[in-house]
This record gives C-alpha cells, structure tokens and sequence, in this order.
C-alpha cells in the first residue's frame, strides 16, 4: 500500500477530498486487498488476537435497554471483554497502536499527507457480533473508518443542532458538557432522511464531527478507526496567549479571593493587568503566524515541526527508589540559572534520548521514541524543555519546509 490516504479515499482525488476536509462526510467501496498492510497484522486477524496483545481496559457496550443497544459502557480488562462479545456486546477498544506497534508508522504518514499535527492521529478497533451497534450519537473527532470483516449498517446525518461540537453526545443523555456553549433542543434519534449504508469488508466511511450516525452489524463485525484529535482555532490562540502571559511573574501568581463573596478585590487586580492581554492581542493580529509557530508541541498544526539540542548543559539521572523515584534533569542556561525538573522515570528513555541528540529531530522520531507515553504527556514534555532552554525549534530543510501541495 503506497499510500494509507489515498486507499482511504479512493476513487476520490486528493483535490477533491481536501475541498472539503474536514467538514464533509465521505463513503467508498472497494477491494480489501488495497489494505494489505493492515491485513497483515496478526494483532488484527482476529478480536481474539487482539484481545491477547491488548492491555489496556476494553469499552463493552452491553444491549441492556428494550432497544438492544446501549450508550453506556464498562471498562473491563480484555480478556474477560471476550464474553461479553460473545453474548452480543459492542467492544471498543482504544488506542490500538500502543499494542500494536506496526499501527504507529501508518498513522505517523497519515499525519504528514493530512499536514496534521503529530500525535493527532490515533486507532479505535470495533468489534460486534449479530445485531449489536452503537445508538444514534455524534462524535467530537473526524475519523475514517474501514470495515475489515463482517458486514455493518450504518445510518449517517449531519446533525443540525450542535454547529462544531466539543463533545460526543448520545441521543437521549444528559447534556452537561454541551451546556457551557449550546442551550437549544438536542435531537433524541436519527432523523428519517438519514443516509443508510451497508458497509462491507473494503468500505471506509469518513465521518466528520458532530455527524449523528447510528450503526448496527450483521455477522462478526471488525472495523478499524482513524480518529484525529485536531486542535480548535481557540485552542491555538489559547495556547499562544496562556505562553506569553505565562513569561511575566505577575500572571503567574496565586489568584486568591475568586471563591469569596466579594469580587471586587480580585476584578480590581485582573484589571490592572488586562493591558498585557490587550499587548498579546495587538502582536497576535500584527503577525498571527507567531501563534501558530510558538503553539504547544502537542498542537502543532503542521507535520514539519522539528526540534535541536540547545548549548545548555543538562544531563539526567534517576533519583531516589521504589515509588518515590524520579527522573532528574538539571540545565543550566543563562537566561534561567539553575533549573531541575523531576519527572516519572517512565520519561527516562525519552528524555535521555532527547539529552543525547546532537542534530535536528522531527516530532516523528520523538513519537518513536516514547513508545508507551501518553502523547498529551510527551506534548507537555517537549513544551517544558522548550522553555527552560534545553531544546530550540529548529529550522527544517528547504525541501520540507515547504509547504506540501495535495498531490492527485
């Protein structure tokens, strides 16, 4: 398989689908074969060989209502998850390239032809036997979906309620986190004119956000998902403000008051800070690429993003034993002295391999290199030497740097 994106989107050119990522659903038939590489997968010849790799916790959507579908599940361990499949539950499982390592360099150029940020990119596994499916819900992540085995009908509409939703929603629960930005009537199933579709072995549905769809299998089913955790234009601005703001000790203090009876104290305080923000703003409209620039690793929208060792001396160590251990790095650099930050000792080998670099790394090699860590985390990591002066944004190569046109 030359290309994971283009057996994806077949017979779509990369034109057409890029005139609407990611805000338009899609759906195409074709030959399995055209995923070989997933196929062969031993991990994923079967939800019994999965299940045997699989080490995190598996969602079981039990059919406990008169519909047989449910829209809660339980976490359970992935052995014992088996018997629930076997007596007709959805099982979910998450996160799948941490157990199959064979997954990551596809999701990796998944990212690149998507011009995502890297660690965007992430594998959901379903597994269902006859008449089991997920209710009518929406999704806060576009994803790709390709039916492996089995066959799977789906019922698929763009919901008119929700316009760009924060978070999942299932038709008929509660809608405390919908509530902080939406106040309207929320749909309770699929509409009639929802779109149905039969899904084969070689089908991919790319399902947008806040597309309601509804999905129901007819023998074993087994379909992969390629989920993407793409950060908002508010989380871009967010980020960039919260990173400036946070250069100036008298935003990073303490703000106390705020739960007391009078806000006067604390309103009085913010305000005789707001002309930073106003500053933030006023550079932010002069030269917005700067946000997208100095964004958190973990963000960044763009693949290209790559990082080099900085003069400052730093060396790492593991320190004290048992559960009190830590990983202890100290820099020394001349704008901030003397720094030291403790960290899990789970962080040891990425951290040490970041310490012992000498040329240019691209978030990529640093995703390879920290098998196991959750990617917010190493996101976070990266972010932390950026700032005390241990790593520097390095400029990419003229060839990567520019910008990548979708190729037909």
């Amino acid at each position: 398989m030359a290309s994971l994106l283009d057996a994806l989107i077949a017979p779509l050119s990369r034109p057409d689908f890029f005139a609407t990522f990611p805000g338009e659903a899609h759906v195409t038939h074709g030959d399995l074969s055209r995923f070989a590489p997933l196929l062969e997968m031993p991990e994923l010849a079967s939800v019994h060989a999965l299940a045997r790799v699989f080490h995190d916790p598996v969602t079981v959507y039990f059919r406990n209502d008169p519909s047989g579908q449910s829209s809660t599940g339980e976490l359970v361990r992935a052995p014992e998850s088996l018997a629930g499949y076997e007596a007709g539950a959805l099982l979910q499982f998450n996160s799948v390239e941490r157990w199959v390592p064979a997954l990551d360099p596809l999701l990796r150029s998944l990212e690149e032809e998507l011009a995502l940020p890297a660690g965007t990119a992430t594998c959901q596994l379903f597994a269902s036997t006859v008449g089991a499916g997920a209710v009518p819900h929406w999704d806060n992540d576009p994803a790709f979906t390709v039916q492996l085995r089995g066959e799977k009908t789906w019922r698929l509409a763009r919901s008119p309620a929700v316009p760009e939703p924060l978070h999942n929603y299932a038709c008929g629960s509660h809608r405390v986190q919908l509530a902080a930005y939406y106040d309207g009537p929320l749909p309770q199933g699929m509409p009639e004119d929802a779109r149905e579709i039969t899904a084969a072995p070689g089908s991919v549905l790319f399902v947008p956000r806040g597309f309601l769809h509804q999905t129901e299998s007819h023998a074993h089913s087994f379909a992969i998902t390629f989920d993407f955790v793409m950060p908002t234009w508010c989380d871009v601005v967010r980020a960039h403000v919260a990173r400036e703001l946070n250069r100036h000790a008298r935003w990073r203090r303490l703000a106390p008051g705020l739960g007391g009876d009078d806000p006067a104290a604390p309103a009085r305080e913010l305000a005789a800070m707001i002309d930073d923000l106003a500053r933030i703003v006023d550079a932010l409209r002069a030269s917005p690429e700067r946000a997208v620039a100095s964004i958190n690793p973990s963000l960044v929208p763009r693949a290209g993003r790559r990082f080099e060792r900085t003069g400052a001396r730093a060396e790492g160590a593991r320190a004290g034993t048992g559960e009190h251990a830590v990983y202890r790095v100290r820099v020394a650099t001349a704008p901030h002295g003397e720094v030291e930050l403790d960290l899990s000792p789970d962080f040891e080998p990425l951290c040490g391999w970041l310490l012992a670099q000498r040329g240019a790394v691209s978030e990529r090699e640093v995703l390879r290199h920290a098998a196991g860590l959750q990617r917010v985390d190493v996101g976070t990591l990266l972010s932390t030497l950026l700032d005390v002066g241990v790593l520097a944004p390095a400029r990419a190569p003229r060839a990567e740097a520019a910008p990548r046109e979708p190729q037909a």
